[in-house]
């Protein structure tokens, strides 16, 4: 009956220590594989301020300085702001990261949004440098303008106003806005800044089938 009870506490023993030495190789497999991931990611939030209030509707980006690829968040009514990397991974890489923030947005490729924010927070890298590491990562950003940077603004944003008409005037010669163009946009609802010959609603159309292409 004994030697019974023996046999079955060691077949107990053997499943025991079989079972850990499974659980512990799939945590050490799991460890090393992290740890091996050239592409380990923490999560990053904070808060942007811009002299001292929360920055809302800015874009922010850590950009890691050996040149991966880089995380992005935008800002709330709060300036808080939380990174992704990809669709199905948050935060960011681990290491050392150019901090750079815009609010320059161009949206349905005719609408722009002014930047607001100083060149030296927007160039790579920027101003701002900051590591994420293992772990949670809580990173508040703290911007300051100065009374010089409003000229350099407006003659940014005004570049950039002269770009997107150039690309919008290509983008109509080209008849891209076809039949009821997604944006919504035909001959006569185009933005005033499209040139004279868009202006009017006099402007030749050249029948393509059912679509009809804005003509120069």
């Amino acid at each position: 009956m004994s030697s019974l009870l023996d046999e079955s506490d060691m077949r107990t023993t053997i499943l025991f220590a079989i079972s850990i030495s499974l659980l512990v190789g799939i945590f050490v497999y799991r460890y090393l594989s992290w740890r091996m991931d050239p592409f380990r990611c923490s999560p990053v939030t904070g808060v942007v301020t811009m002299n001292g209030e929360p920055l809302k509707d800015a874009v922010v980006l850590f950009a890691p300085l050996d040149g991966k690829r880089m995380s992005s968040g935008r800002t709330n009514e709060k300036g808080e702001y939380r990174l992704v990397y990809s669709p199905s991974k948050m935060g960011a890489l681990h290491g050392l990261h150019s901090v750079q923030v815009t609010t320059l947005l161009i949206i349905d490729g005719y609408e722009l949004i002014p930047e607001t924010i100083p060149f030296r927070y927007r160039e790579f890298p920027s101003k701002i440098t900051e590591r994420v590491s293992a772990g949670y990562n809580t990173i508040n950003i703290n911007l300051e303008s100065q009374p010089e940077d409003a000229t350099e603004l407006a003659e940014y944003n005004e570049e950039q106003r002269r770009i997107m008409i150039e690309e919008m005037e290509f983008m109509v010669e080209e008849g891209v806005y076809e039949g009821e163009p997604a944006m919504g946009l035909d001959n006569s609802s185009l933005p005033d800044f499209v040139g004279d010959h868009n202006k009017s609603g006099n402007s030749e159309k050249v029948e393509t089938g059912e679509n009809v292409v804005p003509n120069r």
